[in-house]
This record gives structure tokens, sequence and C-alpha cells, in this order.
């Protein structure tokens, strides 16, 4: 039946046909094409999950949201027959996007309050377009830089995606509950290998012809990532949320306990892949966190506990494992107080990046680009894989002076919001969110000095989800203190204090 309108308001009947008659049509082409699919080219699959993706997203059908966040780890390079794009995860992506935006243009609402609200989301379209300007206006265009404006664009796309879609508390939840579900999960096929004293055959699989790029097993778990670093890097950005989640009071018992068992299997993974930066990135968030953010003196003995066990646990496991292979514990210990090949390697990459920076030092040589300009002065080394391993140095070798500048008062600005959030009374929920941002936001900056990270698109998109959620959050919180005020009544979610 169609809905009344108001008085003089003509009705949208193209509209109403597409919410009424938009998902059979779709069923019926999925079906078609899912039945045709052995008789058509491979490519077909990415082009059926792109069509699916881009449907679900358009009626907001929430499972397709949180299938993506529990997929959020796996993003291999995928070549499926004569499909152009190999990255197909970045790709879905913006076809999410593409169905969000979709939906608001079709019911009419405002673009403007979604693309251009906040000091961050600002920052973020201004640092992306200074991005394109370095790598295609005044640098030749590169196919790295072609690749990395693509990873990019689709990190600010969903959070878009996220930020138009997510519109309750009830969905921040299970958002939370299904990243947790997810992060374990990694961690046991992290815990596997060390089972199996290798990578283990379901790995080889899913990094089918990329085999050049895996390095020999040391011990070190990877679980669904291609290097030890980026897995580390991701469960960083969990960490802070998982904290937050088990020391709340307003998300529930089993959301609390969901976050005490993420925060030590976590823990414990970021421990076993010995990831110096990563470590140190985890060590000064802790502190932090046990500064300002667990107020509650038996909390914080049991926060201590919890890590002072995985690292017990983890250092036993280390001993064992090395063992197995032949290597000695005191190996594994050197990585926090040697100068590996790898470390003395990183000084010369780091000469480097400056040289490039002030041989452009106002836009730099193009947002991506490094790695091309890098390898071919290293003698015998590998095409096209060395990075900066330094965040400052990548952002001044590539983007110049001012995508430095930009890049770091987005950051400025978004820990000054969660800084904000933890010292106003605010509602239990944004807390949450302002200490997970908070978290993530200096394990960027303290990693960053020896690695980067935003290039791989597993944390790429976990960092922009932790944008999205917190804004969210903030929305929800602005809105109920709004009614609040209105109708002389506390918000609900903010009559409890904070972690």
């Amino acid at each position: 039946m169609m809905k009344k309108t108001a008085a003089g308001e003509q009705p949208n009947y193209f509209k109403s046909w597409v919410e009424w008659s938009g998902i059979p049509i779709a069923i019926a082409l999925l079906a078609t094409l899912t039945i045709t699919l052995p008789y058509t080219s491979p490519a077909a699959v990415p082009v059926i999950a792109g069509l699916a993706i881009l449907v679900a997203s358009f009626f907001r059908y929430d499972l397709l949201l949180y299938f993506m966040v529990f997929l959020l780890p796996v993003a291999p390079l995928l070549q499926i027959g004569d499909f152009p794009v190999h990255d197909v995860v970045s790709l879905m992506r913006i076809l999410m996007f593409a169905g969000v935006l979709a939906k608001k243009l079709l019911d009419g609402e405002p673009l403007r309050q979604w693309f251009w609200r906040s000091r961050i989301e600002k920052l973020a379209l201004v640092f992306c377009l200074i991005a394109v300007i370095s790598a295609t206006v005044t640098n030749p265009v590169d196919p790295a830089s072609i690749r990395s404006l693509f990873r990019l664009t689709s990190y600010v796309l969903f959070y878009y995606s996220l930020t138009g879609w997510l519109n309750s508390e009830a969905q921040l939840r299970r958002m939370i509950g299904v990243l947790f579900a997810s992060t374990i999960t990694i961690c046991v096929l992290g815990f596997d290998q060390v089972i199996l004293n290798d990578f283990g055959t379901w790995f080889y699989w899913l990094y089918t012809g990329q085999e050049q790029y895996i390095e020999p097993w040391q011990t070190r778990i990877t679980s669904v990532f291609l290097h030890v670093n980026p897995f580390a890097a991701y469960l960083n950005l969990v960490l802070p949320l998982a904290l937050a989640a088990g020391t709340s009071l307003v998300l529930g018992s089993f959301l609390r306990r969901a976050g005490r068992i993420c925060f030590f299997v976590a823990t414990l993974a970021l421990l076993l892949t010995q990831s110096r930066g990563a470590f140190l990135g985890f060590v000064c968030f802790l502190g932090i966190a046990l500064w300002s953010v667990v107020k509650q003196k038996s909390a914080r003995s049991k926060l201590v506990l919890t890590v002072l066990m995985a690292f017990v646990f983890a250092a036993i496991v280390v001993q064992v494992s090395s063992d197995s292979v032949g290597t000695t514990t005191a190996s594994a210990s050197d990585r926090l107080t040697g100068l590996d090949e790898t470390t003395l390697t990183r000084i010369y990459i780091y000469a480097t990046a400056w040289n490039l920076f002030t041989s452009a030092p106002f836009l730099g040589i193009g947002y991506g680009n490094f790695k091309s300009r890098l390898n071919p002065s290293i003698a015998g080394g590998p095409d096209n894989v060395w990075d900066t391993h330094n965040l400052y140095l990548k952002l001044l070798s590539e983007t110049g002076t001012i995508g430095f500048l930009c890049f770091m008062a987005l950051i400025f600005f978004a820990v000054q919001q969660t800084r904000q959030s933890l010292k106003d009374n605010s509602a239990q929920l944004q807390r949450v969110f302002a200490v997970a941002l908070l978290g993530a936001l200096v394990s960027l900056l303290v990693h960053g000095l020896v690695d980067v990270m935003i290039d791989v698109p597993q944390f790429g998109s976990l960092l922009w989800l932790i944008f999205a959620m917190f804004t969210v959050a903030n929305r929800i919180g602005q809105k109920e203190a709004a009614i609040a005020n209105l109708s002389g009544i506390p918000a609900l979610s903010g009559s409890r204090q904070g972690c």
C-alpha cells in the first residue's frame, strides 16, 4: 500500500517501485547469473558478489555489514580469470558505499551533512585530494600510486558507508561482538600455526600466486595475514576496544566477557608475533589506559595480571617452539635488543626517504610511489616490496609537507575529540569508542616510528571502521542529550560513569 504524503507533496512513484520490486528483481538477476556461472568466465564470480553487495547495502541489510566486518582480516589479492581488479576486497567496500549513496539520493537526504560535517571528515577528504594531486598532477602517474589511491579511497568510502548506515546503539553493540568473534578466530588460527610449527596448508592456499612474498617460518605467527607486522598492528587496533568493552558497565555482561576474552587472546597473539614496533605501541597505550582510562584499582590489578599471564604463557610457547625448530630463545629476545640485517636496511631506507622528501618538499614524489623509487636503488633487492618503514617519512616523501601537516592535523583533532569525550560526563558508549579510537591512534603513531601500515587493507579498513563507530556513537549521544534537554530527563546512556 502506498504511504500517504504530506499535503501538496507529489508521491515518488519511482522510489516506491524500487523499494517494492528491487529485491525480487535483484534475486532473479542473481539467480540467473548463478545458473549460468558454469558456462561463463570465472570473472562472473566477483560480478555476482559485487551486485549482491550493491543491492544489500542499498536496502541496508545489516547481515552484510556484520559479514564484511567479520571477514575484515581476510584480504588476499585474487587473480580471477580475466577480471581486471585483483584487490577485490577494496572494490567491494567501494560498491558498498555506492549502494548506501544510491539509497540516500533516492530518499532525497542532504549529502553535505554526511560528507562535510566534522573536522575529521573535512581533513580526511582534503588529505585524499592532496594524495590524488601528488600522484597524478605534480608527478607522473605510476601503477603503484594508482593501487595506493584505490585502497585509500576504499578506506574513506567505507567510513562513509558506516556513518550513513549505522544509526542505533544496538547496531554498534553487534558490531563490537562481531569484531571480537573475528579477532578471536584469527588468533586461534595463529595459535594453530604455533602447534604446526608452520604457516599451515590453508595459509598457502589463501595466498596462492603470492608465494614469492612469503617469508620462511620463524616461529612468529601471521594468522591470515601475509606478514607478521600487519597482523600485530591489526591486533593493536582491536586491543583498546577490547579493554574498553571489558571494563564498561553499559555493554552488558556478554560483551564485557567477550571483551576480556578477546583482550587476553589478542595480547597473547600479539606477543607471539614478536613485533617490536607493535609491542612498543601496545605498552604505550597500556600505560595511558592505566593512568587515565581504567580508574578503579581492582580493574587495574586485573588488567596488569591479564597482561602478565599472557606474557608468561607467550614466553613458554616461544621457548618450546624455538627448541623444536633448532633455534635458541636468545634469538627471539635479540629482536628487542640487537641490530639485525633488517634494522640496518631500514636505516638506509630512512635516508633515502628523507632525500626524496627534500627533492619534492611541498607535495612529495606522489602518494604510493616510494616503493617504485627505492627498489631500483637496492642491488639484488626484491622488486616493489620495501616501504619506508616509517609513517612520518612516508607522508613526507610521498605527499610532502602539505600532506604531512594535513594528516597530522586529522590525528590531532581526532585525539582532541576522544580526550574531550573522556573528560566530559559522556555516555558510556561514547567513552568505549573514545578509548578505542585513542588507543588505535596511539598505536598508529608509535608503531609508525618503525613501520607503515596505512597501505595494508586490513589495517586501513579497521582504522576507519573505528573512526566511523566513534562518529556514530557521538552522534547518537548528541541526539539523546538533545532529547533529554527538551524533556528534562537525564539521558539514559549517560546515567553511569565511564571506564
